[in-house]
């Protein structure tokens, strides 16, 4: 595995010497991209279609796609079912709610309804959204013991349910989370803890209840033992003052102007891990998702 050279500098995150408590336990924060868009959003009155046959060959696709509930993420789309708190413009968890009610869907897939085509995004040829975003279900949990790190268990993102905020962040981890609920016989719960940070457009996508929690090193569990998955927006991400141009600051402890800070990430594909090794020093890498293969690849530093 190729990463960067720990600095000799103290880290400065509240939650560095959480470390790891042995080599192949290190809490990692790991930034992605969301899926591929469709060129329009679908809204979330529900298609009467529940029960009925899939469409012939050469019918259009009602949404949700067959993609969208084979897998079972969405049995009663909009209504999602599972727990989820608020995270407030001060990074700070607000209310927590059982469900939520999605405003929008937005992923590229199998789909066509009012006119909507989900299939291809300006005419290019693209991965479906839906196929990244369910591929990455299936093999997320496998990335952690590949890159030495703790298992997942909280999952930041936009809170989809506000007029106007991008549904496709929350769309990409659904499937992920869906995967993930249920209880112990003790009553724990399996799945990861689902964070939805409240929208505030007051500087694009650099919502400050995200830049906050980043600040006051707040991103992993304080009582947990895991890592943090954060998918965002890539005019969130990239750039100066971006996700992860403050991530990168945060964990190295100087400005480091990475080429991929202010390159657009390739959706669900470019990922972006932050932890602190052994001897609590800020150590970053970039990985790779094939979600046609399922495989994860480390990128030699020679090739940021």
């Amino acid at each position: 595995m190729i990463f960067l050279a720990a600095m000799s500098t103290t880290p400065v995150d509240a939650q560095s010497p959480a470390a790891s408590p042995t080599s192949d336990q290190r809490r990692a924060v790991i930034v992605i991209r969301h899926a591929e868009d469709a060129e329009d959003w679908v809204g979330n009155v529900r298609t009467a279609t529940s029960g009925q046959p899939d469409p012939a060959p050469g019918e259009p696709y009602p949404f949700p796609s067959k993609v969208w509930q084979g897998e079972g993420q969405s049995p009663n789309w909009p209504q999602l079912d599972y727990n989820f708190t608020e995270i407030d413009d001060q990074g700070e968890h607000g209310l927590s709610h059982e469900s939520l009610l999605i405003q929008y869907h937005g992923l590229s897939g199998k789909w066509f309804k009012d006119g909507k085509d989900g299939t291809k995004m300006n005419g290019k040829e693209e991965p479906f959204g839906e196929d990244q975003a369910v591929s990455l279900a299936k093999h997320l949990d496998s990335f952690p013991p590949q890159g030495k790190f703790a298992k997942i268990d909280r999952v930041i993102t936009m809170d989809p349910r506000q007029e106007g905020s991008t549904p496709n962040p929350f769309d990409t981890l659904w499937p992920y989370v869906k995967k993930g609920e249920g209880h112990t016989p003790l009553g724990q719960p399996l799945g990861a803890e689902l964070l939805l940070v409240n929208r505030n457009t007051s500087d694009g996508d650099r919502w400050p209840g995200l830049m906050a929690m980043i600040a006051k090193g707040k991103l992993l569990k304080d009582d947990g033992d895991g890592s943090t998955i954060i998918c965002w927006t890539g005019e969130g991400i990239n750039g100066s003052g971006g996700i992860l141009d403050t991530l990168v600051t945060k964990y190295r402890g100087e400005k480091k102007n990475y080429r991929w800070i202010n390159e657009k990430a390739v959706r669900c594909t470019d990922m972006f891990v932050f932890y602190y090794d052994a001897d609590g020093m800020g150590v970053v890498e970039k990985w790779k998702f094939d979600w046609q293969t399922g495989k994860f690849e480390n990128v030699p530093k020679a090739n940021w």
